[in-house]
């Protein structure tokens, strides 16, 4: 099946378990747009460009800058799933949890004493 899309950004979000990727039913959304949030901060690329730099010159017929001399290193994004409704109340380890190898970042959006929603009701940042 084709959507009849032929350039520029799209998002897949899917379900991987220590089997790798699961059946076509762990395919939450795929859409013709970037990624949304915070995630964008975990990639890099050359020139030091933005993913949104990125987007709107390819969407203006701009050339993706080549690649530089800097190493590739993989990053991600690790959103902790959420298995029932709740309240934070609060988090342990931060500390820790930032100063393990290869951490450059830890944000935590929800504010102690929000109510946390289980998926599908429940939204990002």
């Amino acid at each position: 099946m084709s959507a009849g899309l032929t350039g520029g950004p799209i998002y897949a979000e899917l379900r991987v378990d220590s089997r790798g990727v699961l059946a076509r039913s762990a395919m939450f959304e795929l859409a013709a747009r970037s990624v949304g949030g915070l995630c964008p901060r975990a990639l890099r690329f050359p020139g030091g460009k933005t993913l949104e730099e990125l987007v709107l010159g390819n969407a203006l017929g701009r050339p993706a800058p080549a690649p530089g001399d800097e190493p590739a290193w993989p990053s991600g994004v690790f959103m902790l799933p959420v298995p029932r409704r709740g309240v934070l109340r609060t988090v342990h380890g931060r500390d820790r949890a930032a100063a393990a190898p290869g951490i450059t970042g830890l944000t935590i959006t929800i504010p102690v004493g929000q109510e946390i929603l289980p998926l599908p009701h429940g939204t990002g940042p």
